[in-house]
C-alpha cells in the first residue's frame, strides 16, 4: 500500500536500496520516515490493515465533514488506498471528501470511503495508539526508500506459535469453569474449541432466576461435572425456569451461528 501521495511509484520499480521498520517504530522515531507528515496516523492504518479487508461490507449512510453519503457497498482496493492518503498525507491536502486524492486509481465509493474514515477514528482516535493482537493478525512493515520514492505499507502475518501453559480440564469432583485464564497461545484456544462437546450429557439452571444475580448452571459431560457456571439468556422471547434440565441440546462456538443462522432460529439478530 502507498502512504506518501508526494512521491512516485512505478511499475517494475525495484526497492533494493531499503530499510524496513515495524510502524511503531516509525510513531516513536517519526525522522525514521520523514516523507510521512503524520507518522501517528499508521495507528489507524494499522488498525484498517487488520479489521477492514477489501471485499467487506460497508454500510450506510455515513457523514463526513457534514455531508451524507449513501449508496455504500463492497470496499475495494480503492477505496482503502485513498483513506491510507487521507490518513498520512498533511491535514486538509487529501482528507476532504470533496476533494479526496484519487490520481492513478479506479472510482472512489465516497460512502465506502467514509465509512471506513468514521469506523477507524471511533475505534482508533487521533492520539490513541493501536497494538497488534489477537489470532490471524498482521504486524504493518513500512517500506523506507533511500533515493525518494514512495514510502510503502504492507503487512506480516504473526504466525504465533506455542503451547498452553495451564488448561481447564476438570478435577476429581465438582469444579468451576473456568478455573483461571489460560496462558497459552491462540493455537490453544483453536484445539479447545474444535475439541468442545457439541452436546451436553445435561445442563441443570441451578438458582433461582433473579434480576441482580448471575443465572447458574451445572454441567455434566462425559460424567465430569461443573457446577456454579455463569449463564446469559440471549432469547428474550422464551421462558427459562430454575431448575430446568437442557438435556437435549446441541451446542456451537458464536461463529457457527452467525455463519449459519438457522442453528438457533429464535435468535432475531445472530450477527450481534
Amino acid at each position: 500500500w502507498c502512504i506518501d501521495y508526494e512521491h512516485v511509484l512505478f511499475s517494475g520499480y525495484v526497492y533494493n536500496e531499503t530499510v524496513t521498520y515495524p510502524y511503531t517504530e516509525i510513531i516513536a522515531t517519526p525522522s525514521l520516515a520523514q516523507n510521512l507528515a503524520q507518522p501517528s496516523r499508521l495507528n489507524q492504518i494499522a488498525w484498517i490493515l487488520n479489521n477492514i479487508p477489501v471485499g467487506s461490507l460497508a454500510t450506510g449512510p455515513q457523514t463526513w465533514n457534514g455531508v451524507t453519503y449513501s449508496g455504500c457497498g463492497e470496499i475495494s482496493v480503492s477505496d482503502v488506498q485513498t483513506i491510507f492518503w487521507a490518513l498520512s498525507s498533511p491535514q486538509g491536502d487529501c482528507d476532504d471528501p470533496s476533494s479526496l486524492c484519487t490520481d492513478s486509481i479506479n472510482a472512489v465509493n465516497l460512502c465506502n470511503a467514509a465509512y471506513i474514515w468514521n469506523t477507524v477514528f471511533f475505534i482508533v482516535p487521533d492520539g490513541a495508539s493501536y497494538t497488534v493482537s489477537g489470532p490471524g493478525s498482521y504486524v504493518p512493515i513500512v517500506v523506507v526508500p533511500s533515493d525518494g520514492h514512495q514510502v510503502l505499507i504492507t503487512r506480516w502475518a504473526t504466525n504465533c506459535q506455542s503451547d498452553c501453559t495451564s488448561t481447564n480440564e476438570p478435577t476429581s469432583g465438582p469444579s468451576y469453569i473456568p478455573t483461571a485464564a489460560p496462558s497459552c497461545n491462540y493455537n490453544c484456544i483453536e484445539a479447545f474449541i474444535e475439541s468442545f462437546p457439541n452436546s451436553f450429557d445435561d445442563l441443570v439452571v441451578s438458582n433461582p432466576i433473579e434480576e441482580n444475580t448471575y443465572v447458574k448452571g451445572v454441567l455434566t459431560i462425559n460424567s465430569d461435572v461443573y457446577t456454579n457456571i455463569d449463564l446469559w439468556c440471549i432469547d428474550y422471547e422464551h421462558v427459562l425456569f430454575s431448575g430446568y434440565v437442557y438435556n437435549e441440546t446441541v451446542t456451537y462456538p458464536y461463529t457457527e451461528i452467525i455463519a449459519t443462522p438457522s442453528l438457533a432460529q429464535n435468535l432475531a439478530q445472530p450477527s450481534r
